[in-house]
């Protein structure tokens, strides 16, 4: 018995030779499984039809990366092992994405999904990591759509690029001087409707807004004008529903793990909501296309997502049918 226990503990030792950590580290465990969880919870209850998407995930620690929900992996993953605390089998492989990666795209087989390193490696508490990787999560769902490529190729912005790499790269005028102070005068607009929200202007300060967007559309050109609203559909809203989940966990009264309240970073689920809200607030006033290039479709599109749920509460229910247009959803159509 004792020279087969050895021979077991021989086997195991060689077949993780080169894997100097096997498993995932509890506390990592543990924001996985709340992301899961808040998942489920909230999914159908703001996208129709969310929960049916794969919350694929590739989790890059120091040396490793592991694969979570993934229906096809890949052969170059050659250990697996079957997690109890989070319900599913995980699949191995050596370090290949850099450890502060956060991007959604199909890095397995094809398969949409979410590259994420630890908070740690990519600037995040918990809480905050959590909700980031429902954000992707959501990009999981945008891309799922059936006509998503078809319209992407539509759009006509590629030059050439096949690589996908134009959706960050594209070259919009961000220094010309003339575009700036349009941008300039229209994000203006935006933050007046967005500060009216709950008077009885809005919906003037909201039409005031829609106007400077189509003056702003006659300065840039037609592609320029495409990437802008392709880029506030995609990321901006993607941020917005950041926002959303905080909404609907606070109003639903939702209960963190037990597990996730030990974490040496926990803070309440309001509290966090609170300060994302007053930081929206400062990262709006100070953004500028000039600064911002790109980055700056982040804070615009939330705002005109939050914007819309006041304006036009079913906007989401035609969010695939004006696919890459945040304007459009502003109509009754």
């Amino acid at each position: 018995m004792k020279k087969f226990s050895l021979l077991f503990l021989f086997v195991i030792f060689f077949s993780l030779k080169g894997f100097p950590q096997t498993e995932i580290r509890f506390e990592d465990k543990v924001r996985i499984n709340e992301a899961l969880k808040i998942s489920q919870f909230v999914s159908d209850n703001i996208w129709k039809g969310w929960s049916k998407t794969d919350f694929a995930i590739l989790f890059i620690s120091d040396s490793l990366e592991y694969l979570i929900n993934h229906p096809k992996p890949s052969e170059d993953f050659t250990q697996s092992y079957f997690d109890s605390y989070l319900g599913a089998k995980i699949y191995v492989r050596k370090k290949i994405f850099q450890s502060n990666f956060l991007a959604t795209f199909p890095a397995v087989n094809g398969v949409n999904t979410v590259v994420v390193g630890t908070p740690e490696n990519t600037g995040r508490k918990s809480l905050t990591w959590v909700i980031t990787l429902l954000h992707e999560h959501f990009h999981q769902y945008q891309f799922g759509y059936e006509k998503y490529r078809e319209a992407l190729d539509k759009l006509d912005l590629k030059d050439g690029d096949e690589s996908g790499m134009w959706i960050l790269n594209y070259k919009f005028p961000y220094e010309d001087t003339v575009v700036n102070k349009a941008f300039n005068e229209l994000k203006t607009k935006l933050v007046s409707a967005y500060q009216n929200i709950n008077t009885k202007s809005f919906k003037k300060k909201t039409a005031e807004y829609l106007k400077s967007k189509k003056d702003f559309e006659k300065i840039v050109s037609e592609k320029d004008s495409k990437y802008l609203e392709f880029q506030l559909w995609q990321e901006g809203i993607a941020r917005c529903t950041e926002y959303d989940i905080l909404a609907y966990l606070v109003k639903n009264d939702y209960m963190l793990s037990g597990d996730f309240k030990s974490l040496n970073d926990y803070e309440p689920i309001a509290d966090n909501y609170t300060k994302r809200l007053k930081r929206l607030d400062e990262e709006i006033n100070k953004v500028t296309l000039y600064e911002n290039q790109r980055d700056c479709v982040y804070s615009f599109g939330a705002i005109e997502g939050l914007i819309l749920d006041k304006y036009m509460p079913n906007w989401r229910e035609k969010y695939f049918k004006n696919i890459f247009s945040t304007t459009k959803l502003f109509t009754k159509r």
